[in-house]
């Protein structure tokens, strides 16, 4: 009966067990560097019509853009910015 507690608290350990000598430190990681661009594999969509209608006294618009999540893109709404005197 004890057992069934005992191997369910060794399967809830992840990673390394303890931190890694100097040697391991010093050897750098153990597998090699991910180089090259970042892989989307659809197009960025065309840009949606976000512009307002009207204007606002002593504001300008700043356009929206497509952004990409990870997974999907993701339209990113335009806002209202304070002009610069």
């Amino acid at each position: 009966m004890l057992a069934v507690p005992l191997l369910w608290l060794t399967a809830c350990v992840i990673g390394r067990s303890a931190r890694p000598t100097s040697n391991e430190a010093a050897r750098g990681p153990s597998t090699a560097a991910v180089t090259g661009a970042p892989v989307v594999p659809e197009a960025v969509p065309a840009p949606e019509n976000d512009t307002p209608s009207y204007t606002k006294p002593g504001m300008f618009w700043v356009l929206g853009y497509w952004h990409w999540d990870g997974v999907r893109h993701v339209w990113q709404r335009g806002h209202w910015e304070p002009t610069k005197p």
